[in-house]
């Protein structure tokens, strides 16, 4: 997955064809490139995302509200931030969770009425972007992967990060 510049985000991934025939033979070993195009529209979209100027000291957080389909962020979110162990681009971090992604960070990075009993089994893999880093990992696109694999009978298709 890259992020790419004017908002395109675009996924590298192959097909395996399990039963090769006729009809799917031109399949096998295909490169595919999904891309995912964030633009500006004024009706039509299928995610807003709303902004906030914010003043320092205010304790407003970044959320995205699946169900509704809505980005809540900050105007400082646009900016890599690094705050002792954080090293993340919150806008990045918001979008994994338009495609499936969740929150992986700890209890020590939420806010007291957030905190759950259990954690991510991903919770020690601060370098990962649905936690506090800023580094993709494969499993962010599994529910994509999982989508494209329901689309051609006894074809598989295997994402590649760089």
């Amino acid at each position: 997955m890259l992020f790419g510049n004017n908002g395109v985000i675009n996924l590298l991934f192959f097909t395996l064809v399990h039963d090769i025939n006729a009809s799917n033979k031109s399949l096998h070993k295909k490169e595919f490139n999904l891309e995912f195009d964030i633009q500006w529209v004024t009706s039509g979209e299928h995610w807003e995302a709303f902004a906030q100027k914010i003043k320092p000291n205010e304790k407003i957080g970044a959320y995205t509200s699946v169900n509704v389909r809505k980005i809540f962020f900050r105007h400082i979110d646009t900016e890599r931030r690094i705050l002792g162990a954080i090293n993340q681009n919150t806008v990045k971090h918001e979008f994994g969770h338009t495609i499936g992604g969740d929150d992986e960070y700890g209890n020590d990075y939420k806010r007291a009425e957030d905190r759950t009993k259990y954690e991510s089994r991903y919770v020690k893999d601060n370098n990962a972007l649905m936690n506090i880093g800023n580094n993709l990992r494969n499993r962010y696109i599994d529910e994509i992967k999982s989508e494209l694999n329901k689309m051609i009978p006894n074809v598989t298709f295997v994402s590649i990060l760089e």
